[in-house]
């Protein structure tokens, strides 16, 4: 309703169903006169919990995953305009930032099935993801094909859905059964490094619950190198 007020000019500024952005986009042109889209500090991202059987002390399976991640489908599911694909947790809005590609934005299937051979360990793997809206079904099932694509069974794959926050509750506790996490994000609350590479990577910060290092990651020297970096 808001919306439709808006187009008839009886509301000044209202909501933008994720249907009409293409529409709109179409109909007034973008950043021209009514539709505007700006980037935010934001970045989303796939942890893979360290502290788990699966992912624990297994690089390869972690790189793995990396190279063989849909990353243009999967953010295309959000919508026109929602974001870009992405190959590292900086974004341009992070001091620091580097113009470079760690991994590829499409999947490179023949390094990632190599990464992985050997190291699936029993093959099972529990995703836990964001259920109830099509976008985050969509980003779930794509991850999934991508796993299948380097060799996990598609029975060994068990996803749990979680609606609205619950999703965090549930992979902030630690001890927790999920090897990955679906449809994850971080907006930086200040502009510095530490605000993301110390808030969701530093292992001395994990505690009971409540958690936002949902990757688990508690590597002793990593831990001195943020520590170090924060000195600064």
């Amino acid at each position: 309703t808001a919306y439709n007020q808006v187009i008839v000019n009886k509301l000044d500024e209202g909501p933008l169903p994720s249907e009409r952005v293409q529409q709109v986009a179409e109909r007034f042109g973008v950043n021209r006169t009514r539709f505007w889209t700006m980037p935010v500090n934001c970045t989303g991202w796939l942890p893979m919990n360290m502290a788990n059987h699966l992912f624990k002390g297994n690089p390869q399976l972690r790189r793995a995953i990396n190279y063989a991640v849909s990353r243009r489908a999967y953010v295309a599911q959000a919508g026109p305009y929602a974001g870009g694909p992405w190959t590292h947790i900086f974004n341009p809005g992070v001091p620091g930032w580097k113009d470079v590609d760690p991994y590829p934005l499409d999947p490179d299937l023949p390094k990632a099935r190599a990464l992985a051979a050997g190291h699936l360990r029993d093959g099972k793997i529990t995703i836990y993801y964001r259920s109830g809206a099509s976008a985050n079904e969509a980003q779930y099932q794509i991850v999934r094909q991508d796993l299948i694509n380097i060799g996990f069974r598609p029975q060994n794959i068990i996803g749990k859905g979680f609606s609205g926050s619950q999703i965090y509750d549930a992979m902030g506790k630690r001890g927790n059964d999920a090897d990955m996490g679906v449809s994850y994000g971080w907006c930086s609350d200040y502009p510095d490094p530490f605000d993301w590479l110390n808030v969701l990577f530093y292992g001395p910060s994990i505690q009971a619950e409540n958690n936002v290092n949902y990757s688990y990651m508690d590597l002793p020297r990593w831990n001195r190198k943020m520590e170090a970096a924060a000195k600064l």
